[in-house]
């Protein structure tokens, strides 16, 4: 039998080995730590919104649609311009008075709103539009009758007695349609040509106007001036076509002064 012997292992060498494998754990760990790879992050991409910007408008600068407090512009001038041409007086005067600036705008007939007030026979809207306005053209001054305007303008420039506007038509010829007896007259008496016919395709002239609007006193005077009672206008529209039904003073008066009205 062998007697079992016990090995004593040395303090020194007991902790030693501790601090050794002490240090040893701590170094390994160490080493891990160190070598463990870290996690990759992708970098945030910085998004930078493009400016956006408006397609250009189709529209020329001087239509595009204008907003207001009282609505789109353009769209009422298209409903005061329906309402002229319907002659529903009431509702173009509310237009008007909703939006006052509408007065200076031309219209798709290429007149002046009011000119086309005129033209429709809505002699009230044309004052009403006139009131809105700080100043006549020398066309729109003779179809209103501003007499005084007609010959300051003329004074200034003797061509103006025969000249043609926007539309075609001569002075004269809108002062004796529009029913403005003493601006016809004046322009007769400061020599405007009498057989002057519009530069448009009726090509009406003074004579043929007077008849339309059953003007006795106004075709006394251009008949007095040398007005050519037979001057026909476009499509062959005689003079005759044109007196007012059975208006025998007119018929008379032509006769007199040499007109066939054929």
């Amino acid at each position: 039998m062998i007697p079992r012997t016990t090995r004593k292992i040395p303090k020194t060498l007991t902790v030693k080995n501790k601090v050794v494998i002490v240090v040893g754990m701590a170094a390994a760990t160490a080493t891990r730590k160190t070598t463990t790879p870290k996690p990759t992050t992708t970098p945030k991409k910085t998004i930078t919104a493009k400016a956006t910007t408006n397609p250009p408008s189709p529209l020329p600068p001087t239509s595009r649609l204008e907003f207001h407090p009282r609505g789109n512009k353009l769209l009422a001038m298209v409903a005061l311009e329906e309402a002229i041409k319907a002659r529903d007086l009431q509702q173009a005067l509310n237009l008007v008075a909703s939006d006052p600036s509408l007065c200076s705008n031309q219209t798709s007939m290429g007149v002046s709103v009011l000119m086309m007030a005129l033209y429709f026979e809505l002699p009230q809207l044309a004052r009403a539009i006139q009131a809105n306005l700080t100043h006549l053209t020398f066309f729109e001054s003779a179809a209103m009758g501003d007499l005084s305007a007609v010959q300051q303008a003329v004074a200034a420039d003797l061509n103006q007695r025969n000249a043609f506007s926007p539309d075609g038509f001569t002075v004269l010829g809108l002062a004796i349609f529009f029913r403005q007896p003493q601006v016809a007259q004046w322009l007769i008496e400061a020599g405007a040509d009498v057989n002057l016919p519009a530069a448009n395709a009726r090509k009406v002239a003074p004579i043929p106007a007077a008849c339309a609007r059953n003007d006795l006193d106004t075709l006394r005077l251009l008949i007095a001036a040398g007005a050519n009672p037979d001057l026909a206008q476009e499509g062959g529209f005689t003079v005759r076509q044109a007196i007012a039904t059975n208006n025998q003073k007119m018929e008379a008066m032509l006769r007199a002064a040499g007109a066939t009205l054929a």
